[in-house]
């Protein structure tokens, strides 16, 4: 991905499947290029890695970013997916099968876990729990060697407890911050 001189990249959020018709749009209304484009990936619907839509995207000059998310539904409490069978590696061979996808992949890509997670407590999990599943997720991306890959950790604005989130600077490359509010 090339560095832009003044910092900003232009991103996108796309549902599944990938549409560049909607990337297409994007950029004629911006009148720029889509850097990124956010590919939504939730644990309850397995853990293949999206290839064909990074492919289509990193054809396109665009770098995919994939939000990992442990919930099929994140307004709602999925207790089946807590942050504790995460890491107790209940979930280890999916996340190893991805992360060596991730790798395989080959081009650059950004990997974010478990979205606005201080402002997204429905899994019923804290803050330890959260940094530890985050840390070994990444642990295990990179024991499989996927060096490709960005870690973002994603915050919400709101509320201001984010701090006591954050994995530490040894597992994240790239803050993200959302600005929706529930306020």
């Amino acid at each position: 991905m090339k560095i832009i001189s003044n910092g900003i990249y232009n991103g996108v959020s796309l549902s599944s499947p990938f549409s560049a018709k909607k990337i297409d749009n994007y950029e004629k209304e911006l009148k720029e290029h889509v850097d990124i484009a956010v590919l939504n990936h939730s644990f309850a619907n397995g853990f293949d890695f999206p290839i064909e839509d990074c492919i289509k995207l990193s054809s396109r000059g665009t770098t995919p970013f994939v939000k990992l998310d442990p919930l099929s539904n994140p307004n709602k409490a999925n207790l089946s997916f807590n942050l504790n069978k995460i890491n107790y590696g209940e979930y280890d061979l999916g996340i190893k099968r991805f992360a060596s996808d991730a790798k395989k992949y080959g081009k650059p890509i950004f990997i974010s876990f478990c979205k606005a997670i201080n402002n997204n407590c429905a899994c019923g999990n804290s803050a330890d729990k959260y940094i530890k599943a985050f840390r070994h997720i990444v642990d295990i991306f990179r024991m499989e060697g996927a060096d490709n890959v960005t870690w973002v950790w994603e915050i919400n604005v709101t509320p201001a407890n984010y701090r006591e989130y954050y994995p530490g600077d040894s597992y994240v490359d790239w803050i993200a911050i959302d600005g929706i509010s529930s306020d």
